[in-house]
């Protein structure tokens, strides 16, 4: 594995599978009432307070065993001058740096330069997830649709002219 500037590019060979791990909404919690909050503890970063998960660092840790803990978040360098110690992982943890505005997102095109970012820097899978609770029914069936009239068949071109890999 190589990293250039915080951008990790992935050998095709790696032993074990990367686990990408989020740090807001999943390690920073919010979005809970005070009196429904969760285990853990505040913690402030660059003047922005922040509530940590008390059970992250027990389930990284685990994780650990069998993946490989990559930070990618919008935190960059961040994640692991500040994180590591308060969770109990190693520091030192690698991680991505997509440049800004790389979200897979709005038109078709859009969507599929997001996509090649997240290629190049070796990712091979992405979940994708629609603002449901927030953006009317008709404009989520709309969003849906068009990924999939235009998005998917592009990706499917273009996995059908590239080689497979042993």
């Amino acid at each position: 594995m190589s990293r250039n500037d915080g951008h990790l590019k992935m050998p095709a060979n790696r032993a074990k599978p990367l686990l990408l791990v989020d740090v807001d909404g999943v390690i920073s919690l919010f979005g809970f009432t005070p009196d429904e909050r969760p285990a853990g503890s505040f913690l402030t970063v660059d003047g922005i307070l922040h509530y940590l998960s008390a059970a992250a660092g027990e389930h990284l840790r685990r994780l650990s065993a069998r993946y490989e803990l990559v930070w990618c978040t919008g935190w960059e360098e961040k994640a692991d001058e500040h994180l590591p110690h308060l969770l109990g992982l190693p520091a030192g943890l690698p991680f991505l740096r997509f440049p800004r505005g790389v979200l897979v997102a709005g038109d078709p095109e859009s969507c599929l330069r997001g996509i090649a970012i997240h290629e190049e820097a070796g990712v091979d899978e992405l979940q994708f997830l629609m603002a449901t609770e927030t953006v009317p029914h008709e404009k989520v069936m709309t969003s849906i649709e068009m990924f999939g009239k235009h998005v998917i068949p592009e990706l499917k071109k273009k996995a059908a002219a590239t080689p497979a890999q042993a």
